[in-house]
C-alpha cells in the first residue's frame, strides 16, 4: 500500500521524511526514531521501519508527517 513506513513504536508522531523507497528503487537507509520513508505499493519496506502507515491516515508538510487517522 502507498504510505510511510515507520516504527510502530514511535506512535502517534509526528515523523521526519528521510527518503522513498519505489519499486525496484529501494530505500538504502534504516529508519531510526522520529523517521519515516514515503512508500510505494510493492517497495521494500525499509530496515528498521516494522509497519505501513497508510497515505489516508497521515499529513506530511515538507518533511513533516503528522498522524491524522487510526493507524
Amino acid at each position: 500500500m502507498d504510505g510511510f513506513a515507520l516504527r510502530a513504536g514511535d506512535l502517534p508522531g509526528p515523523w521526519q521524511v528521510i527518503g522513498e523507497s519505489a519499486c525496484g528503487h529501494p530505500y538504502d537507509g534504516a529508519v531510526g526514531p522520529g523517521e519515516a520513508v514515503r512508500i510505494a505499493t510493492g517497495a521494500l519496506i525499509p530496515t528498521g521501519a516494522d509497519m505501513v502507515l497508510m497515505q489516508e491516515d497521515a499529513a506530511r508538510a515538507g518533511a513533516v508527517l503528522t498522524l491524522t487517522g487510526t493507524p
